[in-house]
């Protein structure tokens, strides 16, 4: 019997709704999603932000937060079928 893999959704936030959730003007945070410095993809001519690795970078960035010298940035993988 074969079993079909299962499937996981990345729930995905407009360039909108992550200005006004971080209170990043939308030039800047264009700015960082095109150099890479927040977890960002860009589908067609729209950047879209994954919710988890977002939440899981203002972590990251959040005051007090231990990070370690030469750490790597979250690692990004989608697969668009």
């Amino acid at each position: 019997m074969n079993q079909m893999p299962s499937r996981q959704y990345v729930s995905l936030l407009t360039a909108q709704e992550v200005s006004t959730k971080l209170a990043i003007p939308l030039p800047k945070l264009y700015e960082l999603a095109a150099t890479g410095r927040i977890p960002a993809v860009r589908l067609g001519h729209n950047w879209r932000f994954p919710r988890r690795l977002l939440e899981a970078w203002r972590k990251a960035k959040a005051p007090g937060a231990r990070t370690h010298p030469g750490q790597a940035a979250l690692p990004l993988i989608i697969l668009i079928v």
